[in-house]
């Protein structure tokens, strides 16, 4: 199995590059993912997965070496990224935890990125999340990565979220800023 980056950097035989945009209805952002991933039309926000849906595992969703990226959302109002760190720490307890500075296409200067991670067990299938909560443009976001603990194409798959979730565009009124 072959993972297909933004870059088309790892593609199998076969596989087309290039990518697709999603656009939030909503108006506030859009971004670019690999053209060979599958987007989620039933989700709230912007799902995507390395599978067909037809693959999909009932209560756990994902295939073995599937995986998954979102944006569950933007926040807005007087929330902070550390207090929606933290909700979402109750549901996952996080394992580590770091800042780190990361370079948006959309940024003239790096951004500030907490990124953490945590585990979570069903039976005897364990997940491994990666999350980044960040403010583009003053917009708050959080960002995530999900797949199987100890999934070999682990590092493929972060090398995908860090150019999917770099690709963010902010939008003003439905259209690109700056169009």
């Amino acid at each position: 199995m072959a993972i297909s980056l933004l870059a088309g950097v790892i593609i199998s035989p076969g596989q087309t590059t290039g990518t697709s945009i999603y656009s939030d209805p909503k108006g506030i952002y859009s971004v670019a993912y690999p053209r060979t991933w599958y987007l989620d039309a039933r989700a709230q926000g912007f799902r995507v997965y390395n599978f067909p849906p037809s693959k999909r595992v009932p209560q756990i969703v994902l295939p073995k070496y599937g995986a998954g990226i979102t944006f569950p959302g933007h926040r807005s109002g007087s929330s902070t990224i550390e207090a929606w760190i933290e909700e979402n720490n109750r549901r996952f307890p996080i394992e580590s935890r770091e800042k780190i500075k990361v370079s948006f296409s959309a940024e003239s200067k790096p951004v500030e990125v907490v990124e953490t991670v945590s585990h979570w067990k069903t039976g005897d299938v364990e997940f491994e999340y990666i999350d980044w909560y960040f403010n583009l443009n003053t917009v708050p976001f959080q960002a995530n990565l999900f797949y199987y603990r100890g999934d070999a194409y682990r590092s493929e798959l972060k090398e995908v979220f860090r150019q999917v979730v770099t690709s963010l565009q902010i939008m003003k009124s439905g259209k690109m800023e700056g169009s």
